[in-house]
């Protein structure tokens, strides 16, 4: 049992963290991924249509 509480209390501290490196402010790793992608897409197509 006090296992289980362990976790919960390291999922309680972690999971905000994660949340807030993820997808929260203007560095976050889905924004960042977001603008890669776009820009990807943006120069794969400029080239195909040339």
């Amino acid at each position: 049992m006090s296992k289980l509480i362990a976790v919960l209390v390291l999922l309680v501290i972690t999971l905000p963290l994660a949340v807030n490196v993820l997808f929260m402010g203007t560095d976050s790793v889905l924004g960042a991924s977001t603008k890669f992608f776009s820009r990807l897409i943006e120069i794969a197509t400029y080239f195909g249509v040339r």
